[in-house]
């Protein structure tokens, strides 16, 4: 990725780090799970230009799981636009546990930042993108982004519930 590649196109390391800058507040952006619904529901709610290339979901352990989101994210850090804070205080796990007890074991808490590069970049992918995409994006993430990781699974599990056949979590999230 690079500001050369932005031009051509918009792939799923730009979509994450578009997502990234837009909703990490003050306080960094948290979670994968949160990042990769977040994205998910980018890919199916929001209307996509020819350019905007959204990575491909399936049904895993946690609903929808995209293993380009996970590689997309490890690349952004390894070329310094990402930071990652992997303490362990996060209020992400204790909301789970709301969901099920036993899912916190699985749950790896990270707050996400862009660094100074990150914030460069993050800027002008956004200014090549079209207005009406940039807005619903933006939009998207701040509505979904202010929901607790509870809430976030719920939505997503209540209105895709074809991801979630093979979910360790299912009947916790959705009722019978």
């Amino acid at each position: 990725m690079g500001v050369q590649k932005a031009v051509e196109g918009i792939d799923t390391a730009d979509l994450v780090l578009l997502i990234l800058g837009a909703g990490e507040g003050r306080s960094g952006f948290r979670g994968i799970t949160r990042l990769e619904k977040i994205l998910f529901l980018l890919s199916k709610e929001v209307p996509h230009p020819e350019n905007v290339a959204v990575p491909e979901f399936e049904g895993y352990k946690f609903g929808p799981f995209s293993k380009d989101v996970y590689d997309s994210l490890e690349f952004l850090r390894s070329i310094n636009l990402v930071n990652a804070d992997d303490s362990p205080s996060t209020d992400d796990a204790l909301e789970l546990s709301e969901v099920d007890p036993g899912i916190a074991r699985f749950y790896e808490p990270r707050t996400f930042r862009l660094t100074r590069d990150g914030r460069i970049v993050w800027d002008r992918l956004l200014g090549k993108l079209p207005s009406s995409f940039r807005d619903a994006l933006l939009h998207l993430v701040t509505r979904y982004g202010g929901l607790s990781l509870p809430e976030l699974i719920r939505y997503v599990y209540a209105q895709y519930p074809e991801y979630t056949s093979k979910s360790l979590i299912r009947g916790k999230v959705l009722p019978r």
